[in-house]
């Protein structure tokens, strides 16, 4: 059998070369991918998929994060490298440049026509300053590297002048050009042992992130991989658990329990906790346990938050978040179905030092968020040998589990979610008071990058622009403070206002929604309109 190297460069290239071969006959190539954010700050995982559309190109999607954020581009691999670009109308196309001996040389596309791949040779040893066209052509590209890495690209060509970003990985530079006053990317990548690895910007950074693509499981059924220990300790998170709980009861619905806690903490006081277990309920599957799991969790919390990560009937993985007497704990679940029942592997993070206050506990979530999912799911792979490899051990010292006060008060909730709330309130004034004056471009700006995904900005103050021709000029705004929601949607803490808009031409209940974002801040990601009887 060829290596796991081979058989990923293999497979990509007749996947974007369109050659047919009795191993690897497919138009589309999926990779898992995980990836990281500038400065490591959070990471994400997800998967990528690589779709024919020239001998040398074609177009790529990401799906990443627990929402399932899906992200589409334009692709480029030649012998040596990957390239990739994405940013929907505001991409104009991109290009892979190569350094060759004295000279750089370049395959092209367009986002418009990702099939028709273009090639040229620019003068140049290396990705500084202005390199001009080796066959005469007029014009020119010069290469600027910035402070924190990513590279400014500028074409002066005949038909204009271009500009863009560029990320360099080895001795290629991957650049993308577009509208630099909106949001795209760029990225790099190159074999490295038996994954492809990478780097990213975008141009709203200074810096690139990090991305490592690798096969995905060949879909054969799953199967208990060999334990990495003797069940007597488990890694989560890059930290070691030890056994601290081991129950057998054959015949009960929960026949194997195993919990681990970090050394030095008791059941009393603990800051994190790794279960594992097997359970036999007849007749079902994975998603069938997970969802009377998060059933059974709202009927005794109900202001408890659930969420379904993944569910299919042979592996599911499921979150929810308690607030009981002021403790607040985060759950994550992955359930496997095996020969031998449904294994479970769970990981528990609650409010203790150092995690005592609001912020502490949610910068914890929110830098490990998606590296924890894939960890939960490799662990729930393992579950069916790790505890049959931990049968008959010896667990620590048996201790008595009880209820503690948190640190984190109610109270203390309250307050920080008022702060996110006061911030939301703050940009909708200014959002209103610009709707008020007609500046519809001024108040659009308020909104997230995130929010253009699907549409543009000019093409949103269009919308905005037609509505208004119906509804006439806004007269008065008066919010309404019964109607403001706010909770955790998919993992992110989301807020909603709404209000009631008096137009010249009739009322409109309008809605504005906001989600706080990584850096604590937060985002004004939708607004909407929407007419009263």
């Amino acid at each position: 059998m060829l290596p796991k190297l081979r058989r990923v460069l293999i497979g990509l290239a007749l996947c974007l070369a369109g050659i047919t071969s009795p191993a690897i006959a497919q138009e589309v190539l999926k990779f898992q991918v995980a990836g990281q954010n500038p400065g490591g700050e959070s990471g994400y995982s997800g998967t990528v998929e690589l779709t024919k559309a020239g001998t040398s190109s074609g177009t790529i999607r990401w799906v990443t994060g627990t929402n399932k954020e899906v992200t589409d581009g334009i692709v480029i691999r030649t012998d040596k490298a990957i390239g990739a670009a994405y940013g929907g109308e505001a991409l104009y196309a991109m290009a892979v440049y190569e350094l060759k001996g004295k000279s750089i040389h370049a395959t092209w596309i367009t986002s418009a026509k990702p099939g028709e791949a273009g090639n040229y040779t620019l003068t140049g040893s290396d990705f500084k300053g202005t390199c001009n066209f080796t066959d005469g052509t007029a014009g020119n590209v010069t290469f600027t590297q910035g402070k924190g890495g990513l590279y400014k690209v500028v074409w002066d060509l005949q038909a204009g002048r271009y500009e863009g970003i560029g990320v360099r990985h080895g001795d290629v530079l991957v650049a993308a050009s577009g509208d630099v006053k909106k949001y795209f990317g760029v990225a790099a990548y190159a074999p490295k042992g038996d994954d492809i690895a990478g780097v990213w910007g975008t141009t709203q950074m200074t810096s690139p992130g990090k991305e490592t693509w690798s096969l995905p499981g060949d879909g054969a059924e799953p199967m208990a991989k060999a334990p990495a220990s003797d069940g007597r300790s488990v890694v989560f998170g890059g930290q070691t658990y030890q056994l601290m709980e081991n129950k057998s009861a054959p015949g009960q619905a929960t026949s194997e329990l195993r919990e681990y806690l970090q050394p030095g903490e008791d059941w009393a006081s603990y800051r994190k906790l790794v279960g594992l277990r097997m359970q036999n309920v007849k007749g079902a599957d994975a998603t069938t346990l997970a969802r009377a799991t998060l059933e059974q969790v709202q009927k005794q919390h109900p202001s408890s938050f659930v969420n379904e990560i993944e569910m299919e009937p042979d592996t599911a993985t499921i979150l929810f978040i308690l607030v009981t007497d002021g403790d607040v704990e985060f759950n994550l679940w992955n359930y496997r179905k095996t020969s031998a029942g449904v294994a479970s592997a769970q990981f528990v993070l609650r409010n203790k030092p150092p995690f005592d206050t609001q912020k502490k506990f949610k910068a914890e979530q929110d830098k490990n968020y998606d590296s924890w999912i894939a960890e939960i799911k490799k662990l729930g792979g393992e579950a069916e040998a790790l505890l049959a490899a931990s049968a008959g051990a010896v667990a620590g010292e048996p201790m008595t589990k009880k209820n503690e006060k948190s640190a984190m008060s109610d109270a203390e909730l309250a307050k920080a979610i008022k702060v996110d709330l006061d911030k939301c309130v703050a940009v909708a004034e200014k959002f209103v008071d610009h709707m008020e004056a007609g500046r519809l471009a001024e108040g659009v700006a308020l909104m997230s990058d995130r929010t253009f995904e699907s549409i543009s900005r000019p093409e949103f103050i269009k919308k905005l622009e037609k509505s208004n021709q119906v509804f006439g000029k806004l007269k008065k705004f008066v919010p309404d403070k019964k109607a403001t929601d706010f909770g955790v949607k998919g993992g992110i803490m989301t807020f909603i206002l709404q209000g009631d808009g008096e137009y010249e031409n009739g009322d409109v209940r309008e809605t504005l929604t906001f989600i706080r974002n990584e850096q604590g801040g937060v985002d004004f990601v939708a607004y909407n309109r929407t007419a009263k009887p």
